[in-house]
């Protein structure tokens, strides 16, 4: 007698099922593979293999006083040749661009001409730290001063008081616009979306752009102090429009409580890129 035996369907899809999972967990473990190897290529262990930015924000900071001359000196002598020099804008009476960390009730370089502080030197802005540093080799600085002083391989200005200026009569894009003739800027950020917005619609700052393309590959980078979370379509596109590159904060990607327990995403990332 022959007996003839049927597959059972359930078992037939449990056998495609395994498979299937099978050729997934090969081709996972063949691409984790391919992946490791580029990256074993490189002593970085970054994503792409490359090594990262090394952008010094007012110099060496950590143990100078902030936007001293002494501590942008102090990372061409000790840091990688292509570290990025951070300059925070800030402008005199007579509106000349310094470096300088902030605007302060207390101490504000805008009630001085660029004459008066030459006879001022910096001291650390934390004062918990030693005061070996304070000295009057820590002298305020113009940014044509740090630019051709240093050249560094990247230099990058942070306009943070665009609007504050304007109020006082002093102008963030006209000092750009003289100062992009002699320094090149690689990196612009500012946390006012106005100031984007101005550069891009006045007519005194056309040639700006033209000229500030030519010199180099330049990047305008937005920096958005507030928490976005999940924002509207327009806002994104508008943002799209002005710069080439969005500082958010942690709180704007990965949603928390009001008790900080993690809720979930926001699709920020997704909508800019």
């Amino acid at each position: 007698m022959i007996t003839c035996m049927q597959d059972n369907p359930s078992m037939f899809r449990l056998r495609a099922s395994k498979f299937l999972l099978l050729s997934v967990l090969i081709l996972s473990q063949f691409l984790s593979t391919q992946l490791l190897a580029q990256r074993s290529k490189s002593p970085w262990q970054t994503l792409t293999g490359e090594a990262p930015l090394v952008i010094a924000r007012g110099g060496f900071s950590g143990l100078f006083p902030d936007s001293s001359v002494t501590a942008y000196s102090f990372v061409s002598a000790t840091s990688v040749p292509d570290a990025v020099l951070w300059c925070d804008v800030q402008l005199t009476k007579d509106g000349v661009g310094i470096c300088f960390p902030d605007v302060t009730m207390t101490g504000s370089p805008f009630d001085f001409t660029s004459k008066d502080l030459k006879r001022v030197s910096l001291i650390r802005g934390i004062l918990s730290r030693s005061p070996a540093f304070n000295d009057n080799r820590n002298v305020i600085s113009t940014v044509e001063n740090i630019a051709t002083q240093f050249k560094p391989a990247g230099f990058w200005l942070n306009v943070q008081h665009d609007a504050f200026y304007a109020q006082h009569n002093l102008s963030m894009s006209g000092f750009l616009l003289s100062v992009s003739k002699t320094v090149t800027i690689d990196y612009l950020s500012s946390p006012e979306l106005k100031f984007f917005r101005d550069i891009g619609s006045r007519r005194l700052l056309q040639a700006f752009l033209v000229d500030f393309k030519k010199q180099s590959p330049y990047e305008t980078v937005y920096q958005v102090e507030e928490t976005l979370g999940d924002i509207f379509d327009s806002a994104i596109e508008d943002i799209k429009k002005l710069a080439d590159a969005v500082v958010v904060s942690r709180l704007s990607v990965y949603l928390v409580s009001a008790s900080f327990f993690l809720t979930g995403q926001a699709k920020l990332l997704q909508l800019l890129h």
